[in-house]
């Protein structure tokens, strides 16, 4: 009852906001349930000063300046921004300009997390230790910057227009994702991939790199080999990339790069054909690509958004002012 309350007065504070078109942000503290607003391009900011570990910061609709982040925390946005062929029920939360991340785990199982933004500047990971990325789009470079300071990520139904993370060896899902021009340094990179879409234009799938699992994903790539000693299950290959000596490859399919768009339905974002759909299936008997697995693609986030709002122009005889807010 407690964490209901609190998301509703989230949803209140964030739906006065939507009336009056300006941003909030609403930190919940996790000890006391208190609940504060603090508007405009600077509420992250502000509200990520009074936080602490545990806590969540519910974003509105809108552009917030960006924050080094350090706490173990949750940031809860209204929407990644609108991808291709996607409809969007909001008009999406944006952090602008480049931001750090830099923490460890805390010990009594707290994760950071954040959901539902898109990421305008480089992201630039000093330490990511027990922390998810949910629906949210980086438009930008997101990187590591020394080895061995990931673990224990997951990355799920995420856009990732530059993935440099060079240095990271292991500890790192990517779930129902889509990934372009991503690019790793020599070494193991014990990664796993399920149902994403990988794209890369300049060959930087280097056959240095090693020890990954790719699982029901579309990978394409103007490399001609891919990582050694890596594993891959019911994948599509699509233009020069294949199989290195040292790999293991089990029922995946081949196709040449003209065939590529003739897999995803117009309009959308890498939606399969019904036809390319019922062909290419993966391990679990589902379509490989983004929308198979039990963690289909989706831009909305998890939390309640707030879709319409409509506020009366006379108040009832009573005093009251009538405010219509739908919440989906």
């Amino acid at each position: 009852m407690k964490q209901f309350l609190t998301l509703f007065m989230a949803i209140l504070a964030i739906g006065c906001a939507y009336a009056q078109q300006t941003v909030v942000a609403t930190l919940s503290k996790a000890s006391t349930g208190e609940v504060t607003q603090y508007y405009g391009a600077t509420g992250l900011i502000d509200a990520y000063a009074d936080a602490e570990t545990g806590d969540a910061i519910y974003l509105s609709p809108g552009t917030f300046h960006s924050v080094n982040l350090g706490k173990v925390i949750t940031i809860c946005g209204a929407g990644m921004t609108k991808v291709t062929g996607e409809e969007s029920t909001s008009t999406g939360t944006t952090i602008v300009n480049d931001f750090t991340i830099n923490f460890e785990a805390d010990s009594l199982g707290n994760k950071f997390r954040m959901e539902g933004v898109t990421c305008s500047g480089i992201v630039t990971i000093n330490g990511f230790h027990g922390g998810l990325f949910l629906r949210c789009t980086f438009a930008n470079t997101i990187k590591d910057s020394k080895a061995k300071i990931i673990s224990d990520c997951s990355i799920i139904n995420c856009v990732l227009n530059d993935c440099q993370l060079s240095y990271a060896s292991n500890g790192i899902v990517f779930q129902n994702s889509y990934l372009y021009q991503t690019q790793f340094n020599s070494g193991t990179h014990s990664f796993d991939y399920k149902n994403c879409v990988l794209e890369d234009e300049n060959t930087r799938f280097q056959t240095v790199c090693s020890g990954s699992s790719f699982t029901n994903c579309i990978i394409k790539s103007n490399s001609t080999s891919s990582w050694p000693n890596s594993t891959f299950y019911n994948n599509i290959f699509v233009g020069g990339f294949s199989l290195a000596s040292s790999s293991v490859g089990v029922d995946n399919s081949t196709i040449s790069a003209d065939d590529y768009d003739s897999l995803f339905q117009d309009g959308t974002f890498y939606k399969l054909t019904d036809t390319a759909a019922a062909t290419y299936l993966g391990t679990d008997g589902e379509q490989v690509g983004l929308y198979g697995g039990f963690l289909p693609f989706e831009t909305t986030p998890t939390n309640p958004q707030i879709v319409s709002l409509t506020v009366d122009s006379q108040s009832t005889s009573s005093g009251t002012l009538p405010v219509t807010i739908q919440v989906k």
